[in-house]
Order: C-alpha cells, then sequence, then structure tokens
C-alpha cells in the first residue's frame, strides 16, 4: 500500500491530529479552556432565557395572540452541572370536564411540542433551525424508594416540580397495566423532559455587528412557535391526548367505558 494514504487512515494520523489540535488550543484556561468556558457561558445564558420563559407565550398574549388554558415551563436542573437543560412542559387547558390538570396529558403535550422540534429524515440536516432531544425519568429510577430505611412518607425528586404544575404527585406511580380506569387516563410510569445540549462554543455569538439575534433567542423563539402550532386546535389535542389514553388501555387489554 505505501507510506501514504489520501485519506489519512494511518495509524499515525489520530496521533497527529491530536497534537495538532493541542498546538492550536492547547490544555490550559487560555486554550481550551477558553471553548469550555464559553460552552458553560452559552449554557447559562441558556438556562436564563428559559427561566424568563416560565410562561412562554405571555408576550404573544399581551399582542393578541388566543389561548386557552395557561402554557408553563420548568427548567429541572437549576443550575445546570454539564452543558445540557432539561425542562418539562405543561399545558393546563383549565377544562376539568374534559381533560383535567395530569401526567399523562403534560407528557402528551411535552412529546408534541417536541415533534416539532426533533430531527426529521426526510429533510436535511441544514432545513432544521434547531433540534431537542428528549429523555424519560422512570418511576424506577426517580419515583420509588431505594432502601426499605427511608420514611413511608418519602417525596421523590419530582415531587416538587409536578406539585408547581398543580399536578397530583400521585399521578406519578409504577405498573401501567395495573392502572384502574380513572387512573389510566392520568397517571403514568414516566415524565418526558425535553433536552438542549449546547456544545457550539459561539452560540451565545450575534450573528452580525448590530444585530440583537443571537442563535439562543432564535431557539426560545423557535420554542415558542412549536407550542403555538400545538396548542392552535384544542380540539385536536385532546382527540390526540384520548387516542394515546385508549392505545394503551389496548395495549394492556383494559376496558375503558368512559374517559373523563
Amino acid at each position: 500500500i505505501g507510506s501514504y494514504i489520501d485519506e489519512g487512515s494511518k495509524s499515525g494520523a489520530a496521533a497527529a491530529a491530536c497534537w495538532l489540535s493541542t498546538k492550536v488550543f492547547p490544555l490550559n484556561e487560555l486554550g481550551h479552556g477558553v471553548l469550555i468556558n464559553r460552552v458553560i457561558k452559552n449554557t447559562y445564558t441558556m438556562l436564563t432565557a428559559l427561566l424568563n420563559l416560565k410562561n412562554p407565550l405571555k408576550e404573544d398574549i399581551k399582542n393578541g395572540f388566543k389561548l386557552k388554558g395557561s402554557v408553563e415551563l420548568k427548567v429541572l436542573n437549576d443550575p445546570p452541572d454539564l452543558n445540557m437543560i432539561c425542562f418539562l412542559l405543561n399545558w393546563d387547558l383549565h377544562d376539568p370536564q374534559h381533560i383535567r390538570p395530569c401526567l399523562f396529558q403534560m407528557n402528551c403535550f411535552a412529546e408534541e411540542v417536541y415533534k416539532h422540534l426533533s430531527f426529521d429524515r426526510k429533510k436535511a440536516l441544514s432545513e432544521h433551525d434547531f433540534i431537542v432531544s428528549f429523555t424519560e425519568l422512570t418511576y424506577k429510577e426517580y419515583g420509588s424508594r431505594k432502601a426499605e430505611f427511608i420514611p413511608s412518607d418519602y417525596k421523590n425528586s419530582i415531587h416538587d416540580h409536578l406539585v408547581d404544575f398543580r399536578i397530583p404527585p400521585e399521578n406519578f406511580k409504577p405498573d401501567p397495566q395495573n392502572y384502574s380506569e380513572d387512573e389510566m387516563s392520568c397517571c403514568d410510569d414516566k415524565i418526558f423532559v425535553l433536552r438542549c445540549t449546547l456544545m457550539n462554543p459561539w452560540l451565545g455569538v450575534k450573528l452580525a455587528e448590530g444585530e440583537e439575534y443571537y442563535y439562543i433567542n432564535g431557539f426560545v423563539n423557535t420554542l415558542k412557535e412549536a407550542i403555538k402550532e400545538v396548542i392552535q386546535e384544542p380540539e385536536s389535542f385532546k382527540e390526540t391526548v384520548l387516542k394515546k389514553i385508549m392505545d394503551r388501555a389496548s395495549k394492556w387489554e383494559i376496558s375503558l367505558f368512559k374517559v373523563t
């Protein structure tokens, strides 16, 4: 094959690349540390932007946007330990006759918003403005008592977050296959969490001199638009929730005579 290959796949290429990168960005506070510092700064800038978005559509409502109920956002890891921010979204329809505030509805809403911000395989990567990921906090990992010596009145780490959304903490419970008819429409054994990872050190940089538009502000605006897309049709969202209730009941072969 010879001593050289066009694509640089010889075993020494990785070592040479590592050597060159440490020459360009030395492993100290003035080199690689600058990149880490910027990523941390961007994460806290994003945190501030999301904390200010506790009521995401507040300004839109002032400008005439019609909203049934209320939409709220809550950051789970404040302050963040890494370059990642996890947050919850909830839409309270204020319509207890049809869908009352509950964990299952909250998960459905967050999942619908996620669909508007997730990667679409039918589109090129460059066609996506922003992409978020998600994770699920399961009852097994975050809800149950880990040891017998923990008091029976123990509050899990999710308890206060649900209370802030006026969702009964009892909605977070295990074993969906054993849910009653009422529990099937409101309880869940997981919590759907939206997740942002900030990896680019230059996310907080202005796109052009004199412009007020930042990538982080752009994400906030895109998130608001995704929320508005979901809540434009309250009846459609109710149908989505009810369909998911019936699907999960069918999965566990539970007969539902009525869903409230």
